[in-house]
C-alpha cells in the first residue's frame, strides 16, 4: 500500500511538473498597461485572479510590474528576437513598434509585440559576455524564437569606415582559453586555441575546427542580403564627420565582415592588431580567406553559442561608431596613449581638447540600426514555416 501511495505520489509530482512552463520558479513580471485589471491580467497568461493575487500580496491594484504565477503562459508566437547591450540599440525599434507586453526576467526587460509585419522580442542583455549569454539564453527559455539577432553598435577594423554595416559571415571569441600557433616540419603553421564546451576541455584541432568559428546559416544569410539588398544608408551628419575628422560620406552594407568577441574593451592598437591577426590564423583553418573586415564587440559570440546550444537559427548586425584604436589618429590623440588611457585627460587638457563622449549624439547610429533590420525583420518573419532557416553546428546535430 506504501508503495501504491508512493508510486501516485510520483506520477502526480511528473504531472504537475509537465503541466508547468519550462521556466517554472523563475520570476517573471509583466508590466501592467493602462486598462489592464487583474481579471484581464489573468486571462492573458491562463491563470486564476486568486492565483495572480496570491503571487503578489503587497499589490493593491494591478499596476507598475505584476508577479506571474509559475503556471502562467506566455506569449509563443514564433518571433524574431533581436538582443542588444543597450536600450539604446533597440530604442528605435521599441518606440516604432506596436508592443503587446512588456516582461521582466532575471532583471531584464523583453518587449514582445510585431515590427515591420513579423512579432518580435526586443530586450537588453547588458554589456560583456556573461550577460549577453545570460540574457540570450532566458530570451531562448522562455519564449518561442525563431531566429535570434544580437545587433547594436562596435568598432570596426580592416577595410570599414564608421557608419558601415556589418551583417556578420561569422563570430569568434579573441580572448577565449589559449591562442597559441608554431610551425610544423613542411612549412605549415598549427594555429589553435584550448578552451572548454560543455564542461570539457577540448582542442581546436582538426576535430573542432568548426568550434573555433561560428557561423551563421548559409541560407539565412544569403536571405539576409536579399533583404538588404539596394537599401541605401544615410550619409553621416557633419556632427560625426567632424568628431572623426573626415568629410560626410555614404557607409557600406557589407555581409562578407566578421565579428571578433571579447571581454575587453578594445582601445589599444596593439589589441586590435592581435585580434586580426587571430582572426586571420582562425579564418586559415577553415580554409577561407582573412577576413576583409571585422568589428570589435563584447557580446556576439556569446550570445549567437547559445542560440546555436538552443538549435535556433542566429546573425549578427552591427554599426561602426568608431575604428578601435585608429579612432586617435583623428582626434589627434597620439596612438601610443590608447595603451595607456589614464593619461589622456591630461593630455587632452594639455592639448586644449575635450573628450566629445560625452556630449556626442550617438542616435543616427542607433537609427541606422533600425533602417537595417526593418527588411531583415520583415524577410525573416514573413517565411512560411517550411521555409524557416534551420540551425547549424553541435546544436542542430543534437535535437
Amino acid at each position: 500500500m506504501r508503495r501504491a501511495a508512493g508510486g501516485l505520489l510520483l506520477a502526480l509530482l511528473l504531472g504537475l511538473s509537465a503541466a508547468l512552463p519550462a521556466w517554472a520558479g523563475v520570476s517573471v513580471a509583466y508590466r501592467a498597461a493602462d486598462g489592464d485589471s487583474w481579471a484581464r491580467i489573468a486571462l492573458r497568461h491562463g491563470v486564476s485572479v486568486a492565483a495572480l493575487r496570491a503571487a503578489n500580496p503587497g499589490l493593491d491594484a494591478a499596476r507598475g510590474w505584476v508577479r506571474l504565477p509559475d503556471a502562467a503562459r506566455l506569449p509563443d508566437a514564433p518571433s524574431i528576437a533581436l538582443l542588444a547591450s543597450a536600450y539604446q540599440e533597440i530604442s528605435a525599434i521599441v518606440e516604432d513598434a506596436q508592443i503587446d507586453a512588456v516582461y521582466r526576467i532575471v532583471g531584464r526587460e523583453f518587449h514582445v509585440g510585431r515590427w515591420a509585419g513579423a512579432n518580435i522580442i526586443a530586450a537588453v542583455a547588458g554589456g560583456n559576455m556573461d550577460n549577453a549569454a545570460i540574457g540570450a539564453t532566458v530570451l531562448l527559455q522562455h519564449f518561442n524564437v525563431r531566429a535570434l539577432g544580437f545587433v547594436g553598435i562596435a568598432g570596426g577594423g580592416g577595410a570599414t569606415r564608421v557608419g558601415d554595416v556589418i551583417v556578420a559571415a561569422a563570430a569568434v571569441q579573441h580572448d577565449q582559453g589559449n591562442w597559441y600557433d608554431f610551425a610544423l616540419d613542411g612549412g605549415q603553421t598549427f594555429a589553435g586555441l584550448s578552451w572548454q564546451m560543455r564542461g570539457q576541455p577540448l582542442l581546436s584541432d582538426a576535430g573542432r575546427v568548426a568550434r573555433l568559428v561560428l557561423q551563421p546559416d548559409p541560407a539565412l544569410l544569403a536571405r539576409i542580403g536579399r533583404s538588404v539588398a539596394g537599401l541605401e544608408l544615410p550619409p553621416i551628419g557633419d556632427e560625426v564627420a567632424a568628431f572623426h575628422g573626415v568629410a560626410p560620406y555614404r557607409p557600406a552594407l557589407w555581409l562578407d565582415g566578421w565579428s571578433a568577441s571579447g571581454s575587453q574593451f578594445v582601445t589599444s592598437h596593439h589589441a586590435r592588431s592581435t585580434i586580426e591577426r587571430r582572426m586571420a590564423l582562425a579564418a586559415q583553418r577553415l580554409g577561407l580567406p582573412p577576413p576583409p573586415r571585422f568589428v570589435v564587440d563584447q557580446e556576439d559570440f556569446a550570445a549567437v553559442l547559445a542560440s546555436e546550444e538552443h538549435g535556433v537559427p542566429w546573425f549578427i548586425v552591427r554599426v561602426v561608431v568608431d575604428l578601435a584604436a585608429q579612432k586617435s589618429a583623428a582626434a589627434g590623440i597620439p596612438l601610443a596613449l590608447y595603451d595607456r588611457p589614464e593619461e589622456i585627460p591630461a593630455w587632452l587638457a594639455a592639448n586644449g581638447q575635450q573628450s566629445h563622449a560625452k556630449h556626442f549624439d550617438w542616435s543616427y547610429f542607433y537609427r541606422l540600426i533600425a533602417l537595417t533590420l526593418r527588411p531583415v525583420v520583415h524577410e525573416l518573419g514573413a517565411a512560411d514555416d517550411d521555409d524557416a532557416p534551420h540551425a547549424t553546428g553541435a546544436a542542430a546535430a543534437a535535437r
